[in-house]
């Protein structure tokens, strides 16, 4: 009950978001892809540079 009351919560926020916060939200999402995609053996790695980016955002 508690997760679908902050979907809808989110949803209705959405349209109210900055387009800097959704610039950051993407570019986070897209490092997380890549992360993914190298992982080895079913775990993912993150290296200092991984680290490093999610600092600066």
């Amino acid at each position: 009950m508690i997760g679908l009351l902050c979907f809808v919560l989110a949803v209705l926020a959405s349209p109210f978001k900055s387009k800097l916060r959704l610039e950051a939200e993407n570019a986070a999402l897209r490092h997380q892809l890549i992360v993914l995609r190298r992982r080895l053996h079913g775990r993912a790695r993150l290296t200092n540079q991984d680290g490093w980016f999610l600092i600066q955002l």
